[in-house]
């Protein structure tokens, strides 16, 4: 939705994957399967001959991340691997990439974690098994609660340098000037979505209009269901590639479901878990329903400027359509009427409930 220009993995294919898991003296056999990312290109490869981690597993197939050029940094892509680390030798379950530098007798690799494949910088991870959560159980609420209070117990150790940080309501508002840039390339309908949008951040501002600024720690900065593995053992957490400096409720908001009193329902079961292992700032409630609105509009917005990568129109087709607009206008009016409930009920029921 850009421009014409070539897209960023256009030079990057099988044969340099391939090429560049043989530099580390790993032998593909030629297989891969392309994962589900977007921003990324994410691929599972396997191995004629097994490699042998630090522990002595064998693994005969592995996950090669290639990083979006001009996305991230250098310095940001190895603070998100040494985040991981950090989590990993913490015991907790989280995707940690492999150490190259102590696995391999590579050359043109960047830090410990990152190898240049030109023209992306790559890094690889065990495979990790896992099944889609059971998000309706209460018992997998409660231990994503704990595994999520353990997780920014280590965020909390020390910041973030390079990544970005919170910016509240602002990038939002950037997020709509970037899609009314490209207005001239979208149907009619978007004119309707950003007043839509327009009205619900300003509503926004409005309900936080009198809150402290939420204390910022290292989160995972994009907790889903989709980003969780279940195992036998609990959840397995994956791609930290938007972690950040953020507020705790950044990481537990988009795990609950509904509206009303099953929000609430699925909100008392996951912050009494959370609280059980660290504090919780009750005033951050209040942004739930703001940062709902702003993921909302700063999905379109990425969706718009990436259609020039050939990977988004195949997953999102009717994007240039009115009946797609259409939808997305219809979500913000319902979320514009949940947060001028907010604005009108002022303190949340649940800050009373769980404080």
């Amino acid at each position: 939705m850009n421009t014409p220009n070539k897209h960023p993995f256009e030079r990057f294919g099988p044969s340099c994957m391939l090429d560049g898991l043989q530099s580390l003296g790993l032998q593909p056999d030629g297989r891969l399967l392309a994962l589900n990312s977007f921003e990324n290109r994410v691929y599972l490869l396997w191995l004629d001959e097994p490699w042998f981690d630090a522990m002595g597993e064998p693994h005969d197939s592995l996950v090669l991340k290639a990083y979006r050029p001009g996305r991230w940094s250098l310095a940001q892509v190895l603070e998100e691997h040494r985040f991981a680390y950090d989590l990993a030798e913490a015991e907790l379950p989280v995707a940690a990439p492999i150490n190259l530098r102590e696995s391999f007798a590579a050359s043109d690799l960047a830090g410990d974690s990152l190898m240049w494949i030109d023209p992306v910088f790559v890094a690889l991870w065990p495979r990790q098994g896992g099944r889609a959560p059971d998000m309706d159980r209460p018992e997998v609420l409660e231990r994503m609660g704990r595994f999520i209070a353990r997780l920014h117990g280590v965020g909390r150790r020390q910041a973030f340098h390079h990544r970005s940080g919170f910016r509240g309501l602002a990038s939002a508002f950037d997020a709509i000037d970037q899609v009314a840039a490209l207005r001239k390339l979208l149907p009619q309908a978007c004119d309707r979505w950003l007043g839509t949008a327009r009205a619900c951040l300003n509503t926004a501002q409005k309900v936080i209009a009198d809150l402290p600024a939420p204390k910022l720690l290292r989160i995972h900065g994009d907790m889903h269901w989709g980003n969780v593995l279940w195992t036998e053992a609990g959840p397995h957490f994956v791609d930290l590639d938007d972690c950040r400096m953020g507020p705790a409720i950044s990481d537990l908001w988009p795990l609950l479901s509904g509206q009303g009193e099953e929000l609430e329902a699925g909100l008392a079961i996951l912050l009494q878990a959370y609280r059980s292992i660290s504090d919780f700032d009750p005033m951050e409630l209040h942004w739930i329903e703001v940062m709902r609105s702003m993921r909302l509009i700063e999905h379109t917005a990425w969706i718009a400027n990436r259609y020039d990568d050939p990977a988004f129109p195949r997953a999102f087709p009717g994007f240039a359509e009115p009946d797609y607009w259409d939808r997305r206008m219809f979500e913000l009016e319902q979320q514009l009427s949940v947060l001028r409930h907010a604005f009108d009920a002022g303190i949340p029921k649940g800050e009373i409930a769980y404080d």
